[in-house]
């Protein structure tokens, strides 16, 4: 396989993921990046596996069968292949005991379905924990924060002027200045992370104003 197809099996394991967890997919940016660390990670250490056993790897990680965590993300996807590689599980799938389940790849319009209640989701949640505790907590992804910005741009809910924008772009090269790294998932790359703060700035300024960001569609 080339690369792009071999990238394209990886979309289809990680949109399984979800599928079989019955969450909705992330939006394109962060779903990319997941891919990409992934796939990354795969080419790297695990080249030696089939993209039969991908999907075996997927099937037996969100049901705990394998690794850890059976939540969807990048580290836990390391976590299942790692624990599959050392598991009988791959001892069966050599024998030809166990084959993967088909893939169902969502239709069009239920993956913008599926997106729309994630952006609806995204705003509210994060909305709700700036409100209670003026930030947000640890752990949410650029990518996530970029989509949620993203999501309120398009329903003109935020419109930012050229010094805002500066000020996120500096807020965020100093971010990756500390963290030293501008190419991991976690990191997020440049663009993502400059949204992150942009909607840092907009909630700050719709908090201390006594505005409302929350909606329903």
């Amino acid at each position: 396989y080339d690369r792009d197809t071999l990238k394209e099996v990886v979309r289809t394991a990680v949109t399984k993921a979800y599928g079989l967890k019955g969450l909705a997919l992330p939006l394109e940016g962060e779903l990319a990046l997941m891919v990409d660390e992934i796939f990354g990670k795969i080419s790297r250490s695990y080249s030696f596996i089939t993209s039969q056993e991908l999907f075996i790897i997927v099937e037996a990680g969100v049901t705990g069968e394998v690794g850890r965590d059976s939540r969807v993300s990048c580290a836990s996807f390391f976590g299942w292949i790692a624990g599959y590689i050392a598991s009988d599980i791959r001892k069966d799938v050599i024998r030809g005991y166990r084959t993967a389940s088909r893939p169902s790849p969502y239709d069009v319009d239920t993956i913008n379905e599926m997106n729309r209640q994630a952006e609806v989701r995204g705003i509210n949640g994060l909305w709700g924990e700036y409100k209670d505790n003026g930030r947000l907590l640890d752990g949410h992804l650029d990518g996530y924060c970029a989509m949620v910005y993203d999501a309120l741009v398009s329903r003109g809910r935020v419109a930012v002027g050229q010094n805002v924008i500066e000020e996120a772009r500096r807020r965020a090269k100093s971010e990756l200045r500390r963290m030293g790294s501008t190419r991991t998932l976690k990191d997020g790359n440049l663009d993502m992370k400059v949204k992150k703060h942009l909607l840092l700035l907009c909630f700050d300024y719709f908090r201390r104003n006594g505005k409302e960001l929350s909606i329903t569609n």
